[in-house]
């Protein structure tokens, strides 16, 4: 696929504020890219050449990419920034001056989707002498062989700042509307017509009709529950992998049945599980139910944590990996967890190595960020990881697993040990004064409060 190809959707996508003007575009160029291309078009269209849980990052500043417009153009530096605070964007700066560019390349071959893709991956991995000069050379090679659109957007994504507005909802939307069956009565505005029909009257046997097919339902509330359940069925495949580009080429080679076999990956973090803010304890028993599994709420921040044998891999609430930042944690998992592989949901909560005493959030949040002398830091701030969830234990997904369980697996899964690894404190309250008690025995013991919930409940990413 030629880059221009992207560059030109993009503008589109830019140009229009309503949602289903960009699902459809999206759609459009979706279904007329290749297998192979899907997982670099899906994260270049949101300005992003590594997924949100990849450790690695592209790093450049602004400074750097107007020196690279300089090389790429021929144009001054003083002349970009002026063009720059004019736009007050720098990509719509670096397409205005391709058209008077100073610097043209003979017979230069149009861009590939694949060279900026790889060219900005690129980036990442260049680093010590000379790597400030590699970088602004990488981009100007890419900018010298550029349309005035293809810099646009070259700029933007070395930036992270697309600015198409393609949201993790419409981008799911357009996968559905590219691979799965059209729905007759629902967007029909939008979509090319299909030849061949199909009736059906409810969402059952939704996974044997054909992807290239058009549903024709009884009615507008049954056609609205069949789009919904393939919305949901992309939904739950990327709940499992947090990657669109993986989602759209299984949906692309298997269809609807492919997606419900989508199951977690070591090494590819989920959202993890949200819980909503009660009243108060009589409100929180009302929402879950009695009896409540209550347990303790941390003033840490919460981690995921993922084994594949002796391989350990640390994420954020937001994705980020940080494993490279608490190699004590890494310890600790491998050395008092039975499974050789799993996924758990868990908090690192900070204590005073002197007295022992847990500390607030703020006091270890340096940590997270920390890239030199982790070994110090992590004497300096040593921080205890607390488990309380578990989705996947030795091959097996426990995501529709009732809470009750899952928590009976991790029990049996970790070997608590204070100040390393320990289960959250939990109690089974079946009386509003059992959990009043609880409530203030997390209190007592310098904890934000308690988390209520469900026995059978299942873990629901995000």
């Amino acid at each position: 696929m030629k880059y221009a190809l992207l560059a030109s959707v993009c503008a589109s996508l830019e140009s229009t504020t309503k949602r289903l003007e960009k699902t459809a575009l999206l759609s459009a160029l979706l279904g007329k890219t290749s297998s192979q291309d899907l997982p670099a078009v899906i994260l270049l269209v949101r300005g992003k050449v590594f997924p949100p849980w990849d450790e690695r990052k592209i790093g450049v500043a602004e400074q750097l990419v107007i020196r690279a417009i300089a090389a790429g153009t021929g144009h001054s530096l003083p002349l970009i920034q002026e063009q720059w605070k004019k736009t007050g964007d720098l990509g719509d700066a670096a397409s205005f001056l391709m058209q008077s560019r100073q610097q043209q390349t003979l017979f230069t071959e149009e861009l590939s989707l694949n060279e900026v893709y790889l060219t900005l991956r690129k980036l990442a991995a260049v680093e010590g002498p000379g790597s400030v000069d590699i970088k602004v050379n990488l981009i100007a090679k890419l900018l010298t062989a550029a349309s005035p659109d293809e810099a646009r957007y070259i700029v933007r994504t070395v930036l992270e700042e697309m600015r198409v507005g393609i949201g993790e909802g419409t981008l799911r939307d357009a996968i559905v509307w590219a691979f799965l069956p059209q729905v007759a009565g629902l967007f029909d505005e939008y979509l090319e017509p299909v030849r061949q029909e199909t009736s059906l009257d409810t969402v059952h046997g939704l996974v044997s009709v054909p992807r290239d097919a058009r549903i024709i339902a009884p009615d507008e509330k049954t056609a609205r529950s069949i789009y919904t359940a393939l919305v949901d069925a992309v939904q739950h495949a990327y709940d499992m992998v947090n990657d669109f580009g993986t989602v759209a080429q299984v949906v692309q080679k298997k269809g609807l049945k492919g997606l419900e076999e989508v199951q977690l990956e070591i090494g590819k973090p989920i959202k993890v599980m949200l819980f909503k803010k009660a009243k108060d304890m009589e409100d929180a028993l009302t929402t879950v139910g009695k009896p409540a599994a209550l347990e303790f709420k941390y003033d840490g921040f919460r981690m995921q944590i993922h084994k594949k044998g002796s391989q350990v891999m640390l994420f954020t609430r937001n994705l980020e990996q940080v494993t490279a930042q608490f190699p004590d944690v890494v310890a600790a998992v491998n050395s008092n967890t039975k499974a050789n592989t799993c996924i758990l949901d868990g908090e690192v909560v900070g204590f005073d190595p002197k007295t022992k005493r847990y500390l607030p959030f703020q006091s270890i949040s340096q940590r997270i960020r920390r890239r030199h002398n982790i070994m110090h830091m992590a004497q300096e701030f040593p921080v205890e990881l607390t488990l309380f969830d578990i989705m996947y234990h030795n091959g097996i997904q426990l995501l529709d697993t009732p809470f009750s369980q899952r928590r009976e697996i991790l029990s049996s899964s970790v070997i608590p040990e204070n100040y390393k690894i320990v289960l959250a404190q939990q109690c089974n309250a079946n009386t509003l004064e059992e959990a009043d008690a609880f409530y203030q025995k997390a209190r007592d013991a310098g904890q934000e409060g308690v988390m209520a919930k469900k026995l059978d409940a299942p873990y629901k990413p995000g």
